[in-house]
C-alpha cells in the first residue's frame, strides 16, 4: 500500500476542518457529513473547499446532495468549460455554465427530409427513420403488414404518435423481402417500447436480442431522439408553468403553532429567463398579517426530462424591503420531479397544480428555515420565548427539566463548568477517559473499549442537537475545541418562561 497519497489526502482534510469549524460551529456534524463524502474524497478533496464555501452550515443532506452534484458534473465537463477554475464560480453560476455547455453540446437536429419523415441514420445497408405523416408512414412501411401504414385508414398511424408516442422504422437494405426482419418497426411510449417485424407479429425478446448484437447502436439512436422527442413537448409545459400571471398563495399560519398572527408566503410573476434554456425566476414575499417582511428572487432550473431544481437567494437592488428577520434561506436549493403526467396535459388545471406542487416544495423550506430564526419565532408569540423540537430526528422535547440528562445538563451548564461534550459525558458517568502520551481517549463505562475522541463524536448527539436548537446551549469555540456554554434561552428555561410548540 501506498502511504503518502492517503497522509496528503489526510492532510487535506484536516486542514478543511480547521478553515470551516468556525463556520460550522453551530453544526459541526453537518462538516463532518461533507468531509466524509466518498465523491469528494475520490478527488483527493480538490472540491471540498467550493462545497463548503457554498454550503449553508444548516443544510439539508437533499441540499448537500445537489452541490455535490453540480460539482461531479464540473469534473466531467471541466475541459468544456470557458472558465475551468472552480472557485471562480458560485452556485448561480456555476449552474448557469453546466446548463448552458449540456445545452450547447447536444447533438444536432437530424434533418427531416421533405417525405414527412425524420431520417435518424443512413448508410449502404440501414436507414432508420421517426415518420412524421402517414404519408411517410406509407411510404417507408411499404410491403408490410403493419395497420399504421394502411392507405386508406390514417387512425392507426395518429393513434399510435399522438401525445408521447412515437413510431420508428428499421429497414435493413440487404435484406430479401421473403426475411420478415428486413423491415421492423418499434412502437415508443414513456414506459414500454415494443417491436413489430414485417408481418406485424411482435417480435420475441431473443429476436429483439439477436438484433441488438448485431446493430447495437440502433436502438440508442432510436431511444436519444425519443428522448428529444418528449422533451419537445415537454417545453410547452414550462412555457406554461412559468407564465407570468401564474400566483400562489400560501398561508403557512398553521404551521406555526400557538401564534395570531396570519404568516403568508406569496409566489408571483414567474417567467423564463430570455437566451438562457432551462432557466426561469419567481417572485418570493414573506408576510406577517399582510405586510411584508422579506422579500426573494427564485432561480430555477429545469430538465425537460421531469425535473425542477432551484436556488433562493435576495434579489439585490430588485427590492426596497430591508430584511426584517435573517432566515438563512439565500443559497437554499433542492430539487422536486414533475410527474410526467403534467409534461403531455397541458390544460389550466394541470398547470395549476404542477405550480401549486413547485410553490409548496420551495414552501416546505422557507418554513424549515423561519422555526429555525428564534428572534422570529419570539414576535409572533407575543414576545414569548419557544421554540420547535424537532421531533422526527430526536426526541427531545424538554417538557420536564427535572429529571434524566436534561437535569444533569443544565445542572453542569448551572455549575459553570468548562469542557466538552465528552467531558460533559465523562462528568455524568457515560465514558471512561484516560490520558496517553499526553492524548485522551475515551470508552464506554467499565467496557474498556479505547477509542480517539472522534470516535465518540455522536455520542448523544439528539440532546446536544435539541439543547442546542432551544437555545439552552451554546458553544464556545477555542482552537479546535467546542466547550458547552450556556444557550440564550438557558435562564428562560430554567424559570418556565421557555415554551415547547
Amino acid at each position: 500500500m501506498r502511504l503518502t497519497p492517503i497522509l496528503i489526502q489526510e492532510g487535506r482534510k484536516e486542514d478543511l476542518q480547521k478553515k470551516y469549524t468556525e463556520k460550522f460551529k453551530e453544526y459541526p456534524e453537518n462538516l463532518d457529513f461533507i468531509l466524509g463524502i466518498s465523491d469528494l474524497a475520490d478527488t483527493n478533496f480538490k472540491y471540498a473547499d467550493f462545497v463548503l464555501k457554498n454550503t449553508h452550515p444548516n443544510a439539508s443532506p437533499e441540499e448537500i446532495e445537489h452541490i455535490i452534484d453540480l460539482v461531479k458534473d464540473f469534473d466531467r465537463f471541466q475541459q468544456s468549460l470557458e472558465v475551468k477554475d472552480i472557485n471562480q464560480y458560485n452556485i448561480y453560476k456555476l449552474v448557469t455554465a453546466l446548463e448552458k455547455h449540456k445545452e450547447t453540446s447536444k447533438s444536432h437536429q437530424k434533418k427531416i427530409d421533405t417525405s414527412g419523415a425524420k431520417k435518424l441514420f443512413e448508410d449502404k445497408n440501414l436507414l432508420i427513420v421517426r415518420p412524421l405523416t402517414h404519408q411517410a408512414s406509407c411510404k417507408y412501411g411499404s410491403g408490410t403488414k403493419w395497420c399504421t401504414t394502411m392507405s386508406d385508414n390514417s387512425s392507426y398511424f395518429e393513434s399510435h404518435s399522438k401525445d408521447d408516442q412515437a413510431l420508428y422504422y428499421i429497414i435493413l437494405k440487404n435484406f430479401d423481402k421473403s426475411n420478415k426482419f428486413y423491415k421492423m418497426a418499434i412502437h415508443m411510449t414513456p414506459n414500454l417500447e415494443t417491436w413489430y417485424d414485417s408481418t406485424d407479429e411482435k417480435m420475441s425478446d431473443r429476436e429483439k436480442e439477436v438484433f441488438n448484437l448485431g446493430a447495437p447502436k440502433v436502438i440508442d439512436t432510436i431511444k436519444k431522439d425519443y428522448q428529444e422527442f418528449l422533451n419537445e413537448g415537454s417545453q410547452v409545459f414550462f412555457k406554461k408553468l412559468f407564465d407570468f400571471n401564474n400566483y400562489k398563495f400560501e398561508n403557512i399560519s398553521p404551521a406555526f403553532k400557538g401564534t395570531k398572527n396570519k404568516i403568508g408566503l406569496e409566489f408571483q410573476k414567474p417567467d423564463l429567463v430570455p437566451d438562457m434554456p432551462g432557466h426561469a425566476t419567481m417572485e418570493l414575499n414573506i408576510s406577517v398579517d399582510e405586510e411584508n417582511i422579506d422579500q426573494y428572487l427564485v432561480l430555477i432550473t429545469y430538465d425537460v426530462g421531469n425535473k425542477i431544481n432551484f436556488n433562493i437567494g435576495y434579489t439585490g437592488d430588485n427590492f426596497e424591503i430591508e430584511p426584517e428577520f435573517d432566515f438563512g434561506i439565500e443559497n437554499v436549493s433542492t430539487h422536486m420531479s414533475i410527474f410526467k403526467s403534467f409534461i403531455k396535459n397541458t390544460g389550466r388545471e394541470e398547470i395549476k397544480s404542477a405550480f401549486d406542487e413547485l410553490c409548496w416544495t420551495i414552501t416546505k423550506q422557507v418554513i424549515y428555515r423561519m422555526k429555525m430564526n428564534s428572534a422570529f419565532m419570539t414576535s409572533i408569540h407575543g414576545g414569548q420565548p419557544v421554540w420547535t423540537p424537532n421531533r422526527s430526528s430526536y426526541g427531545y422535547t424538554f417538557k420536564r427539566k427535572d429529571s434524566g440528562l436534561i437535569k444533569k445538563l443544565v445542572d453542569y451548564l448551572d455549575a459553570d463548568n468548562k469542557g466538552t461534550k465528552l467531558d460533559f459525558l465523562v462528568d455524568i458517568g457515560s465514558l471512561d477517559k484516560r490520558n496517553i502520551n499526553g492524548k485522551p481517549q475515551y470508552s464506554h463505562k467499565n467496557k474498556h473499549n479505547w477509542k480517539i475522541p472522534s470516535a465518540f463524536r455522536g455520542q448523544l448527539s439528539g440532546l446536544f442537537n435539541s439543547a442546542r436548537r432551544a437555545g439552552i446551549l451554546d458553544y464556545d469555540k477555542k482552537g479546535n475545541q467546542f466547550y458547552l456554554k450556556k444557550g440564550p434561552n438557558f435562564e428562560k428555561f430554567k424559570s418556565g418562561e421557555l415554551s415547547t410548540l
